[in-house]
């Protein structure tokens, strides 16, 4: 998986370049390419409600 930075100025980076270094070189964070929302909202609708 690949991180972008939430600035749009660093590079994409790897797993380990995001965890390692923290911020990307722009000053943004790094947030994953995709995410499991679609899934974990699937996942929710099945739950019972309170």
């Amino acid at each position: 998986m690949k991180f972008y930075s939430t600035n749009g100025q660093a590079p994409l980076a790897s797993l380990e370049k995001a965890v390692v270094k923290g911020l990307a070189e722009d000053r943004g964070l790094y947030m994953p390419e995709r995410t499991l929302l679609p899934m974990l909202s699937s996942v929710r609708m099945c739950l019972p409600t309170t």
